[in-house]
């Protein structure tokens, strides 16, 4: 997961080019792991993730609206 994120650190922001297949391929990543505390450490960084991804494509279009 850290790759989806900035110096590969989940604290920063996603990179540039986190886009919703990189996401879902990560999820798909996520939901095959077998260690549950792992697991839930990593779904909470990708969930971080997701909410960064959503709240770029709602600011692209308001940008977008505004014009």
């Amino acid at each position: 997961m850290n790759r989806l994120f900035e110096n590969s650190d989940p604290t920063e922001k996603i990179k540039a080019n986190t886009d919703t297949a990189v996401i879902i391929m990560a999820q798909a990543q996520v939901d095959a792991m077998t260690d549950e505390t792992l697991k839930e450490l990593t779904q909470n960084h990708l969930n971080q993730a997701k909410v960064q991804l959503v709240a770029k494509q709602l600011w692209k279009r308001c940008l977008t609206m505004a014009m």
